[in-house]
């Protein structure tokens, strides 16, 4: 087993630095200290145990702690700039030394360090400096009953360990784990990590984990992600966050630390959803303002490349979406600090463009309404994970929630009315969106590159409608039971259909308009005379002809107003279905050829017609039930929402194949996919949040970029996903566990 050693350093300057913090300093021969550290590497160690180490500081000759101060302020000057590296000279003369006492002969026989991927475990470690030190001290909470405890350490001061050489696998890259927890006099801590290969120091990565982070409790946080070379030692630098400036009386402690190798198929840094390439260099980059953005015509749609250098950032794309997006994944990365409002951004290259331009999200707003705020915060989170099309369900059989001017019964009558006029404390009345909040939701998400998908249910999920308008009912003898399925039969009702697809071609430039089609028995057409006498003149078999009739005369409808239509991929069967066995076959019946090539299909079901209509040059949305309705349960231990079945979990959505099953001509066939939130069981904004996200992450990937499907790595995701969880929790998204 490779050793590890443990050296403390005092007065750490790249610590300080990226805290911003100024350093007092001390002065020791810096050759003399390296060569004591050479010689204590070379001597075995007995049983592999680890050799313990104390360090003290030595006080700087009389006169020279000024200037050591002033040179301190110079390199930390530097450093804000991005110039991270050290000079050995430097680190003389700035008071970054060692000095090694001796190898302690008490290393406790329990403590055994191992790497990849398996935990450091704590070091015992002394720092003769009054009122800053830290110490392996008894802590139940511990994993093993003991921890590292910082005390009366503070923001401008970082106590360093410094590990040696660590078995590292060769160009590997590892991410970094600390387990950590703070008393409840401290307010978080700091965390630096880096190098230092005998030349210089390195600074790999900076947190600083707040009490909404760190707290009474231990657990696990990301620290960094690294790639280390052989000849670098490893070190780290915890300190803490006092509360009210208060310098005393505060404390963290440090549990365990872990390597962890990230999958050679992994993102190194953690953005969702993950670039198609990537190359992080060395160095960061430091800016106040905007970013270069230059037009490239070759670059596809919504692509951008995306270059990071320590002198500046710049953003090549084809379109606004692709400068927006490199936008999107800067913020991702992006560190502020919270005075001077500069940004750090590691250095990097990034060439990224989607696999599919339709990732979209679908809402229910006609089962459980939803408040213009609601939907405008889902846009604000869809556009950061470069979601893109976003579908309002907007009628039902619950509710009609959009309103249309000539019909103005729809908004009154067909309403969702909430039980107490309030979900989750937002205020719900008057039920439906008005056309200036239409316009409003329309302009907000446009300028995060969203496009809303109006759906109007027809013929069936028609109750509202039929509600507030009972002359569309049939006139069969069973008249009364149909609470749901429109008279196609009845002109006055066609007209209407078109007079609402004029106003809501009107309120929303979509290029497409979803007209659903879904779930329509045919049993109420039976005995309409209405219906009869329509088949009668149009020349049709019977009433399994009155569906596909409806859903040409639409599409050839849109289609004259330059829109294109989408529907349920029920639309393209030639014939509805009349027991839920038949329906359920998803493509038994025969094709529905004489629908135009601009219709779209939305496969909710198994394959079925969608293969078939795919094969046949029409464009197709996946969103099958089993990866795709996240009204299906999470799989979560502990869940206080209802849903309405099946079982969708975070795994299972990240590793959804839009592509499985769909034959090789007709892949390019296959523009995207979405999910669905249907809110039979989601009562407001508080339990879609909880469905919906991290959920969504994994759709973003999926849909954005696209991984092998036999090759995901779902932990590397996971590892990612947390960060992103803990981002969303702090925009006060309700966001589920990731298990």
């Amino acid at each position: 087993m490779k050793t590890l050693k443990y050296i403390a350093i005092a007065g750490a300057a790249l610590a300080a630095a990226a805290t911003g913090s100024a350093f007092a300093g001390v002065q020791e021969d810096f050759a003399k200290d390296m060569a004591k550290l050479s010689q204590l590497r070379e001597k075995p160690m007995v049983g592999d145990k680890i050799a313990w180490l104390k360090a003290g500081p030595v006080a700087a000759p009389k006169g020279e702690l000024a200037e050591q101060r002033r040179l301190a302020k110079a390199l930390l000057d530097r450093a804000a700039k991005g110039d991270m590296g050290l000079t050995k000279e430097e680190l003389r003369r700035c008071s970054i030394v060692w000095r090694i006492i001796a190898a302690s002969p008490d290393t406790p026989a329990n403590v055994v360090p191992t790497v990849n991927g398996v935990e450091i475990q704590e070091s015992m470690l002394s720092l003769d400096r009054p009122g800053e030190w830290c110490e392996l001290a008894e802590d139940p909470q511990a994993s093993d009953g003991r921890a590292i405890r910082f005390a009366n350490t503070h923001y401008e001061w970082c106590v360093m360990l410094m590990m040696d050489r660590i078995a590292f696998e060769p160009g590997r890259q590892y991410r970094v784990r600390a387990r950590l927890r703070s008393d409840a006099t401290a307010r978080g801590t700091a965390f630096s990590m880096g190098v230092f290969d005998e030349k210089a120091w390195k600074l790999a990565g900076h947190a600083v984990l707040r009490t909404d982070r760190v707290g009474p409790n231990y657990d696990w946080y990301d620290v960094c992600t690294f790639v280390p070379n052989s000849n670098e030692y490893f070190w780290i630098a915890p300190g803490a966050l006092t509360k009210n400036g208060d310098k005393k009386a505060n404390a963290v402690w440090l549990d365990k630390i872990s390597f962890e190798p990230v999958s050679a198929n992994a993102c190194p840094l953690a953005i969702i959803p993950a670039p198609q390439k990537m190359t992080v260099t060395d160095g960061t980059c430091q800016f106040k303002g905007e970013p270069k953005v230059e037009k490239v015509a070759t670059i596809p749609p919504e692509g951008y490349e995306l270059s990071i250098m320590k002198n500046g950032v710049t953003i090549r794309c084809s379109d606004d979406a692709g400068a927006f997006y490199a936008r999107m994944t800067l913020a991702q990365i992006e560190k502020v600090n919270p005075k001077t409002k500069v940004k750090t951004y590691p250095c990097v290259e990034i060439v990224d463009a989607p696999k599919f331009k339709w990732r979209g999200v679908l809402l229910d707003t006609a089962r459980h309404f939803l408040g213009k705020s609601a939907i405008l915060r889902i846009i604000d989170e869809m556009s950061w994970y470069k979601l893109n099309v976003l579908q309002i369900h907007f009628t039902d059989d619950e509710g009609w929630t959009v309103e249309i001017p000539a019909f103005p019964e729809l908004v009154r009558q067909g309403v969702v009315k909430g039980r107490s006029g309030f979900v989750y404390g937002e205020k719900l009345q008057p039920f439906h969106y008005s056309t200036k909040d239409i316009q409003e939701i329309v302009a907000y998400a446009a300028a995060r590159h969203v496009k809303v998908v109006p759906e109007i249910e027809m013929p069936r999920h028609f109750g509202a409608a039929l509600r507030a308008y009972p002359q569309f009912r049939c006139e069969s003898p069973d008249r009364a039971k149909n609470k749901s399925v429109m008279c196609v039969g009845n002109p006055e009702c066609i007209r209407f259909a078109e007079k609402v697809l004029d106003r809501v071609c009107e309120m929303f430039p979509s290029d497409v308009i979803h007209i659903a089609g879904d779930e329509c028995p045919r049993n109420f057409w039976k005995g309409c005379p209405r219906c009869q006498a329509h088949i009668r003149r149009e020349g049709l078999k019977g009433v399994e002809d009155l569906q596909p009739w409806l859903t040409r005369h639409l599409v050839t409808y849109l289609e004259k107003k330059g829109r294109r239509a989408i529907g349920w991929d029920e639309i393209f069967l030639s014939s509805s279905w009349e027991k839920w066995s038949d329906f359920m076959k998803a493509g038994g019946d025969s094709f529905n050829t004489f629908l135009p090539k601009t219709t779209m299909g939305m496969c909710w079901r198994p394959w079925g017609a969608c293969a078939r209509a795919a094969n046949r040059g029409y464009e197709i949305v996946r969103c099958p039930t089993s990866y795709c309705y996240f009204d299906y349960s999470q799989g979560l231990a502990e869940d206080p929402f209802h849903y309405l079945g099946g079982h969708v979990p975070l795994e299972k959505v990240y590793r959804f194949d839009v592509l499985e099953g769909v034959e090789p001509q007709a892949r390019g066939n296959v523009v995207g996919g979405q999910c669905c939130n249907w809110a039979e069981c989601t009562l407001g904004r508080v339990d879609l949040e909880w469905k919906l996200w991290p959920r969504a992450l994994a759709l973003s990937e999926a849909l954005w970029t696209y991984p092998d499907p036999k090759k995901r790595d779902f932990a590397e995701f996971s590892q990612r996903a947390a960060a992103h969880r803990l981002r969303l929790i702090r925009s006060r998204v309700n966001c589920a566990p990731l298990k």
